[in-house]
């Protein structure tokens, strides 16, 4: 995957302090799928979650990445708020699965490999 055209329309310059700030934007997003998926039964819940534990992991490192890592960071996490991407979150059983892929590949751009998630 190119990440950086991938994620062309979600990527921004963003300081260490607006990535901290971004947090709350992947909260308020679980937060909506949680909801969803009380009403949806497919909606991929626990997936969500484990994207959102990885992002707010890569998000309290962020002061040691460089400008164009946190603006590819900052676009993994617009992108996993947007439910309406590739593949929509919360109208397909597998919504999740390019937001996954994007963060594996951010992941990988970042040096951090082990973070990246096995889609089931």
């Amino acid at each position: 995957m190119n990440i950086d055209a991938f994620l062309a329309e979600y990527i921004s310059n963003t300081g260490v302090s607006d990535l901290g700030a971004s947090s709350s934007i992947v909260d308020e997003h679980v937060e909506r799928v949680r909801v969803a998926g009380r009403e949806r039964d497919f909606v991929d819940v626990a997936l969500a979650e484990r994207i959102a534990a990885t992002l707010h992991q890569l998000l309290l490192t962020a002061e040691q990445y460089t400008a164009r890592e946190r603006a590819l960071l900052f676009g993994a996490v617009k992108y996993f708020a947007e439910h309406d991407d590739a593949n929509s979150d919360l109208s397909s059983p597998t919504g999740f699965d390019d937001d996954a892929g994007v963060l594996n590949a951010v992941c990988v751009y970042l040096g951090r490999k082990d973070l990246t998630l096995v889609i089931d």
